[in-house]
């Protein structure tokens, strides 16, 4: 065994909402029982990092803490506090200098997990002892269409026109948008594997995170799961696996603010000058 638990996972907060934490911990205790009915294993830590501005988020975690006892015995979890806000990589490495476990997974709060995500995710990378990382099929909680999560390799004209969101500039390029998020793939319902998967929810051999040390600590917010899926990649295979399902509340920078917007460019132009540049 890598760790001394099966499944342990990081998530990364900053402000967050109690009733959302409620949710998502709700979800995830009924994917652990439903492991547990399968003869998983027994053995689940969640590692919350707080990396909010406030005593007031640190709060908020240790009354989500406080909830989990009662919806779930099988779940350990261990509130991580005091480093300040050091981005989203960074927050989710510092879980490598403890005892994780044999497989690793790194999701956001804003989730709903179907019961037998878990399962169905360590099942494959124990029947498939190429892959090294599984990524599930997600939906809007709204609406219940398919998200296109998984990409392609980007290049300036996808990611320009994608956070333009200009309806003009996407019908003109829908081809190429439609290709860059892997749309006939996904619509398929069948596994495959993508060069890129989204940090939202990574399921990994917790042998491989470690393997290329986490996350590259220089991408502060967006495009760390893009690297650490072209790194990973050299290890093993990303696999997405559509019988692994979640509901996904996440939004793109360009609808998130000036904040967010200078964040998603200076992480993009790290991204290419460490990579190479794709003008179309």
């Amino acid at each position: 065994m890598v760790g001394v638990w099966l499944i342990s996972l990081s998530c990364v907060t900053f402000s967050p909402d109690l009733k959302e934490l409620e949710n998502f911990l709700t979800s995830l205790a009924k994917a652990i029982l439903y492991a547990e009915e399968k003869s998983l294993g027994h053995s689940f830590k969640l590692f919350f990092i707080d990396n909010g501005p406030t005593e007031h988020s640190l709060e908020v975690l240790e009354r989500a803490k406080e909830i989990s006892v009662g919806i779930c015995s099988g779940l350990q979890i261990e509130i991580l506090s005091g480093h300040g806000n050091i981005g989203f990589g960074a927050g989710n490495n510092i879980p490598l200098e403890r005892d994780i476990g044999d497989y690793h997974i790194v999701l956001n709060s804003d989730l709903i997990l179907d019961e037998k995500v878990l399962e169905r995710g360590v099942r494959y990378l124990e029947l498939n002892p190429g892959a090294v990382m599984t990524v599930p099929a997600s939906y809007d909680p709204f609406s219940g269409e398919l998200q296109y999560l998984c990409k392609r390799y980007p290049s300036i004209l996808v990611l320009l026109v994608r956070f333009l969101r200009i309806n003009v500039l996407k019908k003109i390029f829908r081809f190429q948008l439609s290709h860059y998020e892997y749309r006939p793939e996904i619509d398929r319902g069948e596994p495959f594997e993508p060069q890129i998967a989204s940090g939202c929810f990574m399921m990994m051999r917790s042998c491989a995170f470690k393997a290329v040390r986490g996350f590259d600590e220089r991408f502060f917010l967006y495009f760390e799961d893009f690297d650490l899926s072209l790194r990973i990649s050299k290890i093993g295979k990303i696999v997405y696996l559509p019988a692994m399902k979640i509901q996904h509340f996440g939004g793109g920078a360009g609808g998130k603010g000036g904040g967010h917007v200078k964040m998603f460019l200076a992480s993009a132009v790290k991204f290419f000058c460490k990579y190479k540049i794709v003008f179309i």
